[in-house]
């Protein structure tokens, strides 16, 4: 998958956020038809965003970042709005470690 390819499949997609502000990090997440398709991790010395199994680094991954619709935005610091990124982090785990 190419980056243009990458980009054009992203901007269909839902795109959740969990944000840590006290660490500057953020993991992205992205679904189609409520199915998780997309990760990404964002942080002060990686930028990756794996779509299907082809990764994405650096400036290619910030390229991608804000691509589809923002469905979900949570923060997992302790100066959170007190919304639970728990859902998020399930969905996230269940894309990651799938059979």
């Amino acid at each position: 998958m190419t980056l243009e390819e990458a980009k054009l499949f992203l901007a269909q997609c839902v795109r959740n956020t969990l944000s840590d502000y006290a660490f500057g990090d953020s993991e992205v997440s992205w679904s189609l038809d409520d199915k998780v398709v997309a990760s990404g991790y964002f942080g002060s010395t990686t930028r990756e965003v794996v779509i299907c199994g082809t990764s994405f680094e650096g400036e290619d991954a910030q390229a991608l970042r804000y691509r589809g619709t923002l469905g979900r935005a949570a923060r997992n610091d302790s100066g959170g709005s007190g919304r639970s990124g728990d859902d998020f982090l399930d969905d996230l785990d269940d894309f990651l470690y799938e059979e």
